[in-house]
């Protein structure tokens, strides 16, 4: 794969963790907790030397665009719905966040978690 992408050692790195993990999927299904969650990435951001803010960053995108590829208005079956918010049938963009706007209950347990990682230094 790496010699048909143009990515350093590093990038391939982040690429297979975000394949082989999902700490946000396991934090809305109350799998983990939010300590818990921030320590996987925290634990992830020092591994890879990546600012954790940006891996962060990476995780929210590929769980919303992994989560948001199982919902009808993607062209699935009805499962997903629940986390994303809606307008006229169509997912909410926060231009300022750079990410899909989840409903009320996912927006505050993400920003929990966001507060949480805000704190860490790295």
């Amino acid at each position: 794969m790496k010699s048909k992408l143009d990515l350093n050692g590093n990038e391939i790195n982040i690429f297979y963790s975000l394949l082989n993990g999902d700490p946000l999927g396991l934090f809305f299904q109350n799998k983990i907790d939010v300590t818990q969650t921030a320590n996987i990435i925290e634990s992830l951001n020092h591994k890879y030397e990546v600012p954790i803010k940006g891996l962060f960053y990476l995780y929210t995108v590929y769980y919303q665009v992994d989560s948001g590829s199982y919902t009808t208005d993607a062209g699935g079956k009805y499962f997903l719905e629940k986390i994303f918010k809606y307008n006229n049938g169509e997912k909410v963009f926060n231009s300022e966040s750079r990410r899909l706007v989840f409903t009320n209950y996912y927006e505050q347990k993400y920003n929990t978690l966001k507060s949480k990682i805000d704190n860490y230094v790295s």
